[in-house]
C-alpha cells in the first residue's frame, strides 16, 4: 500500500486507508452471508436460494478486486489518477 509512505499526502493516506477499512468491513459482512446462504441452501435447495449465494459469491470477488477508486485519490501524492 503506496499510501502509507512517510512521503504520502495525509490525505491521501487517510482516504486510502478508510477504504482499505471499509472493504474488509464488507468482506467480513460477505462472509457471513456466505455462511448463512450456504445454510439455507441445505435446507432449502430451491432456485431462489442458490442465486443468493451465487450473487454472494460475485459480491466477494468484487470487493476482492476493488481498489482505491475515488476520483482524484493520489493526486496530492503525485500518483497518476484515473478518470471515471
Amino acid at each position: 500500500m503506496w499510501q502509507i509512505s512517510s512521503e504520502i499526502a495525509q490525505v491521501d493516506t487517510e482516504i486510502g486507508l478508510s477504504h482499505a477499512l471499509a472493504l474488509h468491513n464488507k468482506k467480513v459482512q460477505l462472509n457471513r452471508e456466505l455462511k448463512a446462504a450456504e445454510a439455507a441452501l441445505g435446507e432449502d435447495p430451491s432456485e431462489e436460494t442458490f442465486e443468493r449465494l451465487r450473487d454472494i459469491k460475485n459480491q466477494i470477488t468484487t470487493v476482492d478486486g476493488t481498489e482505491a477508486l475515488i476520483e482524484g485519490f493520489g493526486s496530492l501524492s503525485g500518483r497518476a489518477t484515473r478518470s471515471f
